[in-house]
């Protein structure tokens, strides 16, 4: 594998991997309360960053031939991922772990993974044309 191939493959999952460890890490006091309200704005959060984690796995495991079900995969690792970080935070103080977070996680990673399945599914055509 040249370096090229895995800077462009494999490292936005290990990078964006860190970020979410280094945020999950900070107090929650070091975070910006929102201007105004907005209902389940955390858990939105936590999908959108599992979204993108599972985008970047799946583009990483695509890669490897011998990965025969690349976005199951993906799924399941950025799910795991983010209910080990949820655990993790139990260990922190000023952190809870949270199960609707861990599920926002995973409700992240499978709607990319619908995303992805759309986008990959071919148009038909309507009456022939």
């Amino acid at each position: 594998m040249t370096n090229r191939h895995f800077l462009t493959r494999h490292l936005p999952a290990i990078a964006w991997a860190a970020v979410i460890f280094i945020l999950l890490s900070l107090p929650s006091s070091s975070f910006p309360k929102a201007p105004i309200y907005v209902p389940s704005l955390d858990k939105l959060i936590h999908a959108a960053m599992f979204f993108i984690m599972a985008l970047f796995l799946h583009r990483s495991f695509s890669v490897t031939s011998s990965i025969t079900t690349p976005l199951l995969l993906a799924v399941i690792a950025a799910t795991l991922y983010g209910s080990l970080g949820e655990m993790y935070q139990m260990l922190l103080p000023d952190r809870s772990a949270d199960v609707v977070d861990a599920l926002s996680n995973g409700a992240g990673a499978l709607l990319y993974a619908a995303a992805a399945r759309l986008k990959s599914t071919p148009k038909r055509k309507k009456d022939g044309y």
